[in-house]
């Protein structure tokens, strides 16, 4: 099975909204997260893991 990804913009740092750009490997045209993510867990899983970049400067990886 191939890796679930999200390529997400940042560029205004914490504040939101976030965009996603790509999802696996389909480009996207900066589609909100919550249009993208639709369960509660899963979008405030993804909310931390911005928090951790944004703060950290660095990328994440995390398993499912």
């Amino acid at each position: 099975m191939a890796a679930r990804w999200l390529l997400i913009e940042l560029f205004g740092g914490k504040s939101e909204p976030y965009s996603v750009i790509g999802l696996g490997r389909t480009p996207k045209q900066f589609m909100s997260l919550d249009a993208i993510l639709h369960h509660r867990a899963t979008l405030a899983a993804a909310r931390s893991a911005i928090d951790e970049v944004v703060a950290t400067r660095s990328s994440l990886e995390r398993g499912h």
